[in-house]
């Protein structure tokens, strides 16, 4: 299998733990395959490109706050600035969506004493407005 290991900007692509070509993030990758039965070899394919890429940065700029529709609901408003990094070292490469959650704790994590809500997993802009059904519940 093919495994691809991360060293800061540069990762090793490796087949059964033998280092295959050292990469950096942003950098073109051209790939070909040939098949081959018992007696030949066929041609190479057309070669595939495609650039290295990383996980992106964590959105910037974040904040969060609760409002009253004009409706009389309570929203939560969150908005940011996409990363500086979406994956090629910079921001040009792009994004396909955007998971926001709410939580009544720090740690995001679930349990009796932390209430998680996904808010939106497919926002790309950098404001998302949601309805809650009732208000936040105050944190434990």
């Amino acid at each position: 299998a093919l495994e691809a290991e991360w060293h800061g900007d540069a990762f090793a692509l490796r087949v059964g733990g033998d280092v295959l070509l050292w990469c950096r993030k942003g950098a073109k990758l051209a790939a070909t395959v040939t098949a081959a039965n018992r007696y030949f070899s066929g041609p190479a394919s057309e070669a595939q490109t495609l650039l290295a890429m990383d996980l992106p940065g964590p959105v910037r700029l974040l904040s969060a706050r609760e409002l009253t529709t004009p409706g009389g609901q309570k929203a939560l408003n969150v908005s940011f600035m996409v990363p500086a990094d979406t994956g090629l070292g910079d921001a040009s490469a792009p994004l396909v969506g955007l998971q926001v959650e709410a939580a009544t704790c720090s740690s995001f994590a679930r349990s009796p004493a932390c209430d998680l809500h996904q808010v939106a997993s497919s926002a790309t802009a950098g404001r998302y407005q949601a309805v809650l059904p009732t208000a936040p519940s105050p944190p434990p």
